[in-house]
């Protein structure tokens, strides 16, 4: 499956599985975990790679002079420009005069340390940048982090043991992912 951060086959020689008995529920599972990946880290990785569509990313207020995009690492940044009117008109910035960008963190800064908009009458969509970033695969952590999370839902890992007496059950009920994945996707969660 296109966009996908893991696939059928990746968990099947992870986990050294031969037979095709339960692909359809391990595609089931590797589906929402893809999707569950993507809305908890809040970037799709891998979606806009190879699409050569580009994603415009408004932000707002005139106090900053960094600003940090959601798909990192950059592939390109198209365009980069200011708006004091609420995003109708708009100025073009130019790169290394107006604006540094790190291609690797996904972040544009501006280059004399001033903030991006002095003066804005309206400091709705003060900053316009149009980029492409992702990954082509994803990174081997987060897949690893992924392939484990689809084990843990195959094997019902979050149920308790049918042999705990019901007043054991609740220590082992959590509603946290396991803490070994959740440390990986939050090394890679964009947080608002």
């Amino acid at each position: 499956m296109a966009n996908q951060l893991i696939t059928l086959d990746e968990y099947k020689t992870y986990k050294g599985i031969r037979s095709v008995e339960k692909d359809d529920q391990i595609r089931f599972i590797i589906s929402a975990v893809n999707s569950f990946v993507k809305n908890y880290c809040n970037r799709t990785f891998v979606d806009q790679y190879d699409t050569g569509n580009e994603l415009t990313t408004y932000f707002d207020g005139t106090g900053t002079n960094l600003v940090y995009l959601d798909e990192c690492p950059l592939i390109n940044v198209a365009t980069v420009s200011t708006s004091i009117d609420g995003g109708i008109t708009q100025e073009l910035l130019v790169e290394d005069t107006d604006y540094y960008v790190d291609m690797q963190e996904g972040t544009i800064q501006t280059v004399s340390g001033s903030v991006f908009v002095l003066g804005a009458t309206n400091p709705h969509k003060t900053l316009e940048v149009v980029y492409l970033g992702g990954y082509e695969v994803a990174p081997d952590d987060l897949k690893i982090a992924c392939l484990d999370l689809v084990e843990y839902y195959k094997e019902e890992s979050y149920t308790p043991k049918k042999s705990l007496k019901s007043s054991e059950t609740t220590q082992f009920i959590t509603k946290e992912l396991p803490p070994h994945i959740k440390r990986v996707f939050d090394l890679y969660r964009v947080i608002y």
